[in-house]
């Protein structure tokens, strides 16, 4: 069993697969409603901003992990990282 939550209607629902004997199709069958607890992932009341130092910092040492030898990107791709500190001083851009 496993519990979903529909955040917009403050809902909660315990819920179970079933298959269907007739489709032979897996359903999420509504079990029973569950008190509603906690509010939507996707909505967030006090949301700390960063500040732009604190995010220059960030996106920096991010560029920096993807333009090294042993992150997952091909070579190219790594190439371009390695470039583009230059363009953005050249364009004036991030």
């Amino acid at each position: 069993m496993s519990v979903y939550y529909d955040h917009q209607n403050r809902r909660a629902f315990e819920t179970e697969l079933r298959r269907n004997p007739e489709t032979c199709v897996w359903e999420r069958i509504i079990v029973r409603e569950v008190p509603y607890e906690g509010e939507s992932p996707l909505v967030s009341t006090e949301r700390k901003s960063r500040s732009p130092i604190e995010a220059d910092r960030l996106h920096g040492a991010l560029l920096r992990y993807l333009a090294n030898d042993e992150s997952f990107l091909d070579k190219n791709s790594t190439a371009e990282l390695r470039e583009r500190p230059e363009w953005c001083k050249k364009h004036g851009g991030r």
